[in-house]
């Protein structure tokens, strides 16, 4: 069974190290929540990888010790202390 893509489950792998594919390593630098609205989840991932090779905006497959495989859709936000970021955000619906 596949692992809900949620803050908190994300939250618990902030500062993790993620393989993606096709290839490299992205760090999990922060988890933010975003401006809460009835019935919705959002939050934003910000990740930093190697500024010499940018990932073009897509979904990637991100791995990591302990934990499923899984999709994101991550845009390249521009460089920051000689790495890449990316942000992933989410605009979950919550079942209720």
């Amino acid at each position: 069974m596949a692992q809900e893509l949620t803050l908190k489950f994300f939250e618990s792998l902030a500062g993790k190290t993620f393989a993606v594919q096709p290839a490299g390593t992205l760090h999990l630098a922060s988890v933010t929540p975003g401006r809460q609205q009835p019935g919705y989840e959002i939050f934003s991932l910000i990740f930093h990888g190697p500024a010499s090779s940018v990932l073009p905006q897509g979904s990637y497959n991100l791995q990591a010790e302990g934990i499923e495989p899984m999709d994101i859709f991550l845009v390249p936000i521009g460089p920051v202390g000689g790495q890449m970021q990316y942000q992933a955000l989410f605009n979950r619906l919550i079942a209720g």
